[in-house]
């Protein structure tokens, strides 16, 4: 049988464990809705950039602002949206630990 000194051990370990897991599920949740904000953003970023192929593709000025978007879709927005998901799967397998 345990002494009450290993008890009390044990119940800090115990708290201090769920402390981290809840911690973790915070963050773990944070990332996913980071997720879905790029989603909608690279979303948001093509329907401008359809728009804008559909409405004035010959525009000088439309034409930077096509190229611009594009840009920002394509290295910017990818490369967040990557990132993010490398962080939600690290974060996932500290959740199953």
């Amino acid at each position: 049988m345990a002494s009450i000194r290993e008890e009390r051990q044990w119940l800090r370990e115990a708290e201090k464990q769920l402390k981290e897991s809840e911690r973790n599920a915070v963050q773990l949740q944070r990332t996913k809705d980071d997720l879905q904000h790029l989603r909608n953003r690279i979303e948001q970023t093509q329907a401008r950039i359809d728009a804008l192929e559909e409405e004035q593709g010959s525009n000088l000025e439309s034409e930077s602002e096509l190229q611009r978007l594009k840009q920002l879709k394509e290295k910017n927005l990818q490369a967040d949206l990557e990132n993010k998901k490398t962080e939600l799967g690290t974060l996932q397998k500290l959740g199953t630990k």
